[in-house]
C-alpha cells in the first residue's frame, strides 16, 4: 500500500512552535519584571509618605507647645547631647519608642537656640527619621522647624 502525500503540507513545524514559545516566555518575563519593579517603587513611596506624615505630625506637636515647654525641651535635648556626645535625642513628641520600633524606624532630634543681632526667642529643631526597606537599603527623611517666642506673628 502506497501513501501519497501532497507536496505542500499545511501546519506548524516544531521549530516554529519553539520560536513562538520562546517569544512568549520573553514577553511574560518582561511583564513579571515590570510588575516587580512597580511593587518595589510602590513600597518605597508608601514608606516615604509614612515618614513624611510622621515628620509633619512631630512638627505640629512642637508648634503646639507653649514657649516654656519649647525652652524646656531644648534644654532637655541639649543636656542629652552633652551626656551622650555624638548621639541625637531619640524621643519624639508624637511617636513612642515602641511605635518607632514597630515601624522599623529610628528618630533623632537636635535643637538649639538661635540668636543674632541681639534677637532672642528663636529655637530651631532638626528632626530626622531613618528606616531600612525590605532590601536593607537605608533611607532618611528630615525637617527643620524654627519656633519663635511670639509664634507665627512674631516680628
Amino acid at each position: 500500500m502506497q501513501f501519497i502525500y501532497p507536496r505542500r503540507v499545511e501546519g506548524v513545524t516544531l521549530i516554529e512552535t519553539m520560536i513562538a514559545v520562546f517569544v512568549m516566555s520573553i514577553v511574560i518575563s518582561a511583564g513579571l519584571v515590570s510588575l516587580n519593579q512597580v511593587n518595589r517603587l510602590s513600597e518605597k513611596s508608601r514608606e516615604q509618605a509614612l515618614a513624611d506624615f510622621y515628620l509633619r505630625a512631630e512638627c505640629e506637636q512642637l508648634r503646639a507647645l507653649d514657649w516654656e515647654d519649647v525652652q524646656d525641651l531644648t534644654e532637655e535635648i541639649n543636656d542629652y547631647e552633652d551626656i551622650n556626645p555624638g548621639d541625637a535625642y531619640p524621643a519624639l513628641q508624637s511617636l513612642t519608642a515602641a511605635r518607632l520600633s514597630e515601624l522599623n524606624m529610628t528618630a533623632a532630634i537636635k535643637s538649639s537656640t538661635l540668636s543674632s543681632s541681639g534677637e532672642t526667642g528663636k529655637n530651631i529643631f532638626h528632626i530626622t527619621l531613618n528606616w531600612s526597606d525590605n532590601s536593607g537599603q537605608l533611607h532618611e527623611e528630615s525637617r527643620l522647624l524654627i519656633i519663635t517666642e511670639g509664634g507665627l506673628s512674631a516680628q
